[in-house]
């Protein structure tokens, strides 16, 4: 019984505790999307590339096909 009895600290939401969260984070997120943004436009142009080099090798191989058939 002689145990000094602690303050129970309540428990804070996502908004009590955030309130320099968006100022110290906010050039990182930044960076972050542009970077994203960058490499999704990249990824793109790539795949647009990729799109293009698949239905000429389906072409040569197609033409191919038809020369050996001959």
């Amino acid at each position: 019984m002689g145990q000094r009895q602690r303050k129970v600290k309540p428990f804070l939401t996502h908004h009590d505790r955030t309130p320099m969260f968006p100022r110290q984070v906010s050039p990182q997120l930044t960076t972050i999307q542009t970077e994203v943004s960058q490499t999704v436009a990249e990824m793109c142009k790539l795949q647009k590339t990729y799109n293009i080099d698949e239905a000429q090798a389906f072409e040569a191989r197609a033409k191919a096909k038809d020369a050996e058939e001959k």
